[in-house]
């Protein structure tokens, strides 16, 4: 006898992996050219060279997910309850989303041309030149305008091209990066212009032939419609940017209170032990469009409960692969001049993980429901988290730095992990808010 509704699971099943190779198929991709690139680039570079190029990086990466993901939270928050019955209101609001990213990095290029002396100095001690900061701040315009095409692409379900549009920035930015390294070319200055020149390349190529599309519903633009936007925006982007900042502390930190080659020995033990909280990310591009909509009908905490168990195991697995065979992957992946890393990239596994099982649905669904719970526990953490890292580091370096980055990563994903599982049990998005929003 077929039972009721089978049919329906497996294809929901279907759509679900058929997505999911879309999106993770490229993002596994570049994430393992990214990785790959760092180990290569311990071999090009020098501890103290390596860390100011790290801190660059790290530059990009705390605007992507701090900026870029504070705004596509808005985005997503809103646009995807307007699109079937309002899609020109929806399109609206992802073109708001795109000129306040644009405003906000003219902004950072009028700042580094008036300052980019002093603050060449006090963060990366000399051991940079001026044109890496201005190719960071264009790797930052092109990364985020790439993210609001993507998260078009989100918001209407088209995974297949987020992922081709993705795939296209990875096979130019490594294309041109790779070329440089076998040419001996492979200075930072030129990597970081690779990495502005692909997503502003492809962004730009895009818009000149899908203008139409993208920017349809631009006569609704309005000082409401962004005042409105703007009022969910604001609590994602202080309560990322108090994560973000948690995240990449331990780098400055050490950048004021030692000197370049302990930033360079963290910082190779953090690229490795990043990896996972990418793929959560990764993982969160899936669930992020669906959390609403699910909470409309009712099937949240299903979603919810079958993600975790699956997080967890994966996680758990994770660990045990790199426990028992850690000596011999470090001596693949680190240079004799990092061999500390090791012992970082250990200490930061843990809490590494329980990010991988929080960043999918537990820190997006909290931030749609609760935006002042994260900021407001971040926002407590913090001048405890400056005490603790200025002793760690202070007594023990980088491997102080990584005790106290596991330490409280465990016991801050732990909290947002409580408060999803709680929140999500009964949560169904009010059928009152929708309406009002759909006015």
């Amino acid at each position: 006898m077929q039972i009721p509704g089978r049919p329906m699971f497996w294809k929901r099943l279907r759509q679900w992996v058929y997505e999911l190779c879309f999106v993770m198929a490229p993002k596994v991709l570049g994430g393992a050219g990214t990785f790959l690139l760092n180990i290569v680039l311990l071999r090009f570079f020098s501890p103290e060279q390596y860390g100011a190029y790290s801190l660059c990086i790290a530059g990009i990466m705390l605007a992507d997910g701090i900026l870029g993901a504070s705004v596509d939270l808005g985005v997503l928050r809103l646009a995807p309850l307007w699109l079937k019955e309002n899609p020109l209101r929806s399109k609206a609001v992802q073109q708001i989303a795109l000129y306040f990213k644009v405003t906000l990095i003219g902004i950072l290029f009028l700042i580094l041309a008036l300052f980019s002396a002093p603050i060449l100095h006090r963060l990366f001690l000399d051991e940079a030149e001026a044109s890496w900061l201005f190719w960071t701040a264009a790797a930052i315009l092109g990364i985020l305008t790439l993210r609001s095409v993507q998260t078009h692409f989100q918001v209407e379900g088209r995974f297949r091209s987020y992922g081709k549009l993705e795939l296209l920035h990875i096979l130019i930015k490594f294309a041109g990066v790779f070329a440089a390294l076998v040419t001996d070319n492979g200075s930072p200055e030129l990597i970081l212009a690779f990495f502005a020149v692909a997503p502003l390349a492809i962004v730009l190529f895009y818009f000149f032939f899908s203008r139409d599309k993208f920017f349809a519903g631009r006569k609704l633009l309005s000082v409401r419609l962004a005042v409105e936007f703007s009022r969910y925006v604001k609590w994602f982007f202080i309560t990322t940017g108090v994560s973000g900042l948690i995240a990449y502390m331990p780098r400055f930190l050490l950048t004021l209170w030692t000197d370049m080659n302990e930033v360079g020995i963290y910082s190779a033990g953090q690229t490795l032990s990043m990896v996972f909280p990418m793929v959560g990310g990764y993982l969160a591009i899936l669930f992020s469009p669906k959390i609403m909509t699910a909470g409309q009908e009712g099937k949240l905490y299903p979603l919810f409960i079958t993600s975790q168990k699956l997080l967890i195991l994966g996680s758990v697995l994770i660990f045990l692969v790199f426990y028992f065979n850690i000596d011999w992957i470090a001596r693949v992946l680190f240079p004799s001049g990092y061999a500390e890393s090791k012992l970082i990239f250990m200490i930061l596994l843990p809490s590494a993980l329980a990010w991988l099982t929080a960043r999918p649905m537990n820190i997006t669904f909290v931030l749609f429901v609760r935006p002042q719970f994260i900021f407001i526990m971040e926002l407590a953490s913090f001048p405890f988290l400056l005490v603790l890292y200025y002793w760690g580091i202070h007594a023990h370096g980088a491997a102080g730095a990584a005790w106290v980055t596991t330490v409280t990563g465990l016991m801050r994903a732990g909290i947002v992990q409580a408060a999803a599982w709680r929140w999500s049990r009964n949560y169904r998005h009010p059928p009152s808010d929708a309406a009002e929003e759909n006015q």
